[in-house]
């Protein structure tokens, strides 16, 4: 499946960065402009929080920025009736439902 992206000249990404460049000044603002700094130390105050403290939170902030998020599981349970007279038309109606992960309990009658 091809990706979508924004169409060309999109430019909600850039929006979005003007609360993150704003994060950055105040991080180097509180310590006379070195932003390494003061992300190193924001950094050692969340892991303090998820090892010392036992932090819920931070403990899931770090391992989501290491190991990525979790990605969504759906489970469906839905019946599809499907007349079969062939192979191909059997094929077809399969690649016409939404990609389904796991097809199970499939009983042709």
């Amino acid at each position: 499946m091809a990706e979508r992206g924004a169409p060309i000249g999109n430019q909600y990404a850039a929006k979005g960065r003007i609360w993150t460049d704003a994060l950055k000044r105040a991080i180097a603002r509180r310590l006379d402009g070195d932003l390494q700094h003061g992300l190193d130390k924001l950094a050692d105050q969340l892991v303090a929080a998820g090892m010392e403290q036992g932090e819920r939170w931070a403990l899931e902030h770090i391992a989501d920025r290491l190991e990525g998020k979790a990605t969504e599981h759906k489970v469906v349970d839905q019946t599809v009736t499907v007349e079969v007279g062939n192979a191909r038309t059997l094929a077809t109606t399969l690649r016409a439902l939404e990609q389904p992960a796991e097809v199970t309990g499939l009983t042709v009658q």
